[in-house]
């Protein structure tokens, strides 16, 4: 499976927008995936919404399908997306499932994580 990350800074300094990518990638590389990778221009997988990779850092993650893995990416990112600053957005496609972290609380976001998980572990 194939997990889209794209990454929107509150700034939208393509700088900060790049730095910030590649400590993602290199924090979800510390993890049991298959592989994490740059997305350029063109490179959007199939079934996948287009997005302006120019004015946001783009990740694809390459994962099983394991209730326990998506878990550990999922989390990952949403802890790393909570320490970034306010107005910052973290999105995450699996197929046709997304789901965008941003500004909801804590609780907002565990329960959406959680219908997350469930749907992108059942397929």
């Amino acid at each position: 499976m194939e997990m889209l990350i794209t990454i929107r800074a509150a700034n939208d300094d393509p700088a900060d927008v790049e730095e910030s990518t590649v400590r993602l990638r290199q924090e979800l590389l510390d993890l049991d995936v298959d592989e994490v990778r740059p997305v350029g221009a063109g490179e959007i997988p199939p079934g996948a919404r287009a997005v302006d990779v120019a004015a946001v850092g783009a990740l694809l993650v390459a994962l099983q399908q394991s209730a326990d893995l998506i878990n550990s990416v999922v989390g990952l990112i949403r802890a790393w997306a909570g320490s970034r600053p306010r107005g910052n957005e973290v999105e995450m496609t699996v197929g046709d499932h997304t789901i965008r972290l941003t500004a909801a609380t804590s609780e907002q976001q565990e329960r959406l994580v959680d219908e997350f998980i469930k749907a992108v572990s059942q397929g």
